[in-house]
């Protein structure tokens, strides 16, 4: 027999088909183009983004790498978290003046985080690109996006702490530097999605992408709120 014929013969059904065939309603890992892992899944649910907010940060630049995949659902959903926290904390920040006021607050600070991200993602995306040759808009934005998203589930978390010093008939001022701080909080507990995509990068070009990506979110943050008068 030939050599030829034999090697065909000794081939069995587990070296031509796989043992177990993957289950199609399972999310499969891909290798991306950067060498990290790339979930392949239907569209996120919110429960899931919310998770992968507060826990899972694999997962959520996994999404990221993923992008644009399932890019559409997902922005959809950090848009929505974003926007219910912003809502949450500026109707509490403008109790004092009722229904109107708390409407007006909140809708302050809501179009606030817009703004903000609307005038980052270009500028954050231009940075990366002169750094690594790589500077899409769209994973620009959904960083964006997530960081406003994480941020505002921590100012929902902090709204009771604003009504309490309602509550407590603190003057105004004390008030808004309350409002101020839990501000600064939920930044801060954002700033560390600024590294997401990051990993393949050198040491000074991630200190170079965070500082300058954090230094540019806080001046239009702030430029913003000065403008709309947030906290007046």
């Amino acid at each position: 027999m030939a050599p030829t014929e034999q090697a065909t013969m000794n081939l069995t059904s587990a070296d031509t088909f796989p043992a177990v065939l993957p289950n199609p309603a399972e999310p499969t890992r891909l290798q991306s183009h950067s060498g990290g892992a790339a979930l392949r899944t239907a569209a996120p649910t919110p429960l899931t983004v919310l998770s992968e907010l507060l826990s899972g940060r694999d997962e959520l630049e996994a999404r990221l790498q993923s992008m644009p995949n399932d890019g559409t659902q997902l922005i959809i959903t950090l848009v929505g978290l974003a926007a219910t926290g912003s809502c949450i904390f500026g109707a509490a920040n403008g109790v004092n003046g009722g229904a109107m006021a708390m409407a007006l607050s909140a809708a302050k600070l809501t179009l606030t985080a817009t703004a903000t991200i609307a005038m980052s993602a270009p500028a954050l995306s231009a940075t990366r690109r002169v750094l690594t040759g790589d500077g899409n808009l769209t994973r620009e934005l959904v960083r964006l996006l997530a960081m406003f998203a994480r941020a505002g589930i921590v100012l929902a978390a902090l709204a009771p702490l604003v009504l309490l010093a309602v509550s407590w008939e603190l003057t105004p001022t004390y008030q808004h530097m309350l409002a101020f701080a839990c501000c600064g909080v939920a930044g801060a507990r954002a700033a560390s999605l600024l590294s997401l995509g990051t990993r393949d990068l050198s040491r000074s070009q991630r200190y170079t992408l965070g500082t300058s990506g954090a230094l540019t979110i806080a001046l239009l943050w702030f430029q913003v709120t000065a403008t709309l008068n947030l906290f007046v």
